[in-house]
């Protein structure tokens, strides 16, 4: 037996491992817990609560009834690819029946009630029959702790209370209708996660559904997590004085009817760690980052904004500057920034856009602690090698960046576009400075010359870099062999080079065709290159050392951070 681990935890181990199954053999984990629930006693329990423990439907409950009544038949008015059956209940169900059904909708975690695989949502006659016949003071599912509900019709959203109990603490209602308003009367005190989805609404559809949802989240008081199509001001000022509230996750583009001049007047947000805006107008973002409260510590920003005139496209710095005066700079640790695709697509491209927005990057520079940085901007393509090593050495702590530009229409794909100022030197600071990097996307000119630093040594090699994506980067046919040798020395564990397949911005699909071939040469040579540091590489590393020492001392001032300087400069 492992001497730190009993039998009975080193099952609970085996069942859980199986619970997560990849690939092509992600559904056989069912049939492997219910093997070992038959076959062996030491298995049995655990393997039967892994099995039970997320499940679909009632319809498997029901079927542990006697089998006298209940029966199943086809639903011949959905017309689909295969049968699709539903459950009904043919017989009076005793208080005695309920005892092999019990035992199994006890280990039932996770229940997501709707429309499953072969099945559809229960009718109104099952539930009504189901809860009658229950024992006095029994719940189906009495350690219930995550409901997922998807509703068909009004009348479903009736039957949530009968499954909410006290443990219940996440909740998620996916709404197929933008129509059907939630009831204000649902059991959700105990409820710290709330999701209210609804991904067929349109702008102005689906007002009632938030205008309901609002109803509903002023009358929680312990919530955690919360995930909406939008808020009006009176519930965002709610939540703003909630000491519990730590995810928030706001849809703006579904409703635009919460301005922000309805934002709450006082500060508030004490324990919010995590904002998520889609579709967030810039200055909605900003008034929302004044009101939160001094000391607070947002760990991850996530935001897709939608600039009102094309004015605010060319300049996010009052928006990068609120968050550098509001948000703590050792507390961020993941950012996203984005430009939602149906606005920023009616903007054409222009150099003087660019260079205009290039700059407005700087205040993030601050942000010393970030792990994660997606930047999906029109101008990303635009940085210069200078300030792609000021992101190196201002983030040293980089796991994933991510510096691309948005998708474009088919018909713009091919459109010629200046080729990105970013070389490949600037890969040698993100070599030096960022030594746990694993993902980086950033668009580069490969077909510039590679320089050698002037003292003539390389950075010591970076381990951790797997995957590099370079867009639509240029790349000379001539240069294949220069640049996988110098990819390979400063990333030896590169073996990943993702380039788009549509080739935008390259002018002809020729062009793409030519410079998607290099790369794949690229990545080639790179998964075959064993050759490199048996040649140059290791000779290079005590002389690498003494070259970064020199290169942090040249780059950073007296505080040791090169923002500091641009950002007073700016």
């Amino acid at each position: 037996m492992h001497p730190a681990l009993s039998i009975a935890e080193l099952v609970d181990i085996v069942c859980e491992k199986l619970k997560e199954p990849e690939g092509d053999n992600r559904f056989g984990f069912q049939g492997t817990l219910a093997s070992l629930a038959v076959t062996s006693r030491a298995f049995q329990e655990p393997a039967l609560d892994a099995l039970w423990s997320s499940h679909c439907g009632i319809h498997n409950i029901i079927k542990c009834l006697p089998s006298h009544l209940w029966e199943t038949q086809p639903d011949t008015h959905i017309l689909t690819f295969f049968t699709r059956f539903s459950v009904h209940i043919i017989g009076s169900i005793e208080a005695e029946d309920w005892t092999i059904a019990l035992s199994y909708a006890r280990r039932i975690k996770h229940l997501f009630m709707g429309p499953p695989l072969g099945t559809r949502f229960p009718d109104v006659a099952v539930f009504e029959t189901v809860f009658s016949s229950l024992p006095s003071s029994q719940r189906l599912c009495p350690n219930l702790r995550f409901l997922d509900w998807g509703v068909e019709a009004e009348t479903h959203l009736e039957y949530m209370n009968l499954f909410l109990s006290p443990r219940v603490k996440g909740i998620c209602i996916t709404i197929s209708h933008f129509d059907i308003p939630i009831p204000s009367n649902l059991a959700l005190q105990s409820v710290d996660t709330l999701r209210v989805l609804c991904p067929n609404a349109g702008n102005s559809e689906a007002y009632i559904l938030c205008r309901s949802a609002c109803d509903l989240i002023k009358q929680l008081d312990r919530i955690e997590r919360l995930w909406v199509p939008n808020l009006d001001g009176e519930t965002l000022q709610h939540l703003s004085g909630l000491p519990s509230l730590m995810v928030l996750n706001l849809d703006y583009g579904k409703v635009p009817f919460l301005s922000s001049g309805e934002a709450p007047l006082r500060p508030g947000f004490s324990a919010l760690r995590k904002a998520h805006f889609s579709r967030a107008l810039p200055d909605f973002i900003v008034n929302f980052l004044k009101l939160q409260s001094s000391g607070h510590a947002i760990t991850e920003f996530l935001i897709s904004i939608v600039p009102t005139h094309f004015e605010e496209a060319q300049s996010l710095w009052t928006l990068f500057a609120a968050m550098n005066t509001h948000i703590p700079c050792t507390s961020l640790k993941k950012i996203v920034v984005s430009m939602a695709e149906d606005r920023w697509l009616e903007w054409s491209y222009s150099m003087s856009v660019a260079d205009g927005n290039i700059n407005d990057l700087i205040p993030l520079f601050s942000f010393r602690n970030l792990v994660t940085v997606h930047l999906t901007l029109p101008f990303v393509a635009q940085i210069e090698d200078a300030m792609a090593m000021d992101m190196a050495v201002s983030w040293p702590k980089l796991r994933e960046l991510v510096l691309m530009e948005p998708s474009v229409p088919r018909h713009r794909i091919l459109r010629q576009r200046p080729p990105p100022r970013t070389t490949l030197n600037a890969l040698l600071a993100f070599a030096t400075h960022c030594r746990d990097l694993e993902r980086l996307a950033l668009q580069v000119d490969g077909s510039i010359a590679i320089l050698a630093p002037t003292d003539g040594h390389f950075p010591e090699p970076q381990f951790t870099l797997r995957k590099f994506k370079v867009g639509s980067s240029p790349i000379g046919s001539s240069n294949v062999d220069s640049v996988a040798e110098f990819l390979g020395l400063l990333f030896p564990g590169l073996k990943s080079i993702q380039f788009a397949g549509d080739g935008f911005g390259l002018g002809t699909r020729e062009v793409a065709r030519t410079t998607q071939a290099s790369w794949k040469m690229v990545q080639k040579k790179l998964r075959e290159g064993k050759h490199v540091w048996a040649r140059i590489g290791w000779k290079m590393i005590p002389a690498a050392r003494a070259t970064e020492a020199r290169w942090k001392r040249s780059c950073c001032g007296p505080r040791g951070s090169v923002c500091e300087h641009r950002l007073a400069s700016c």
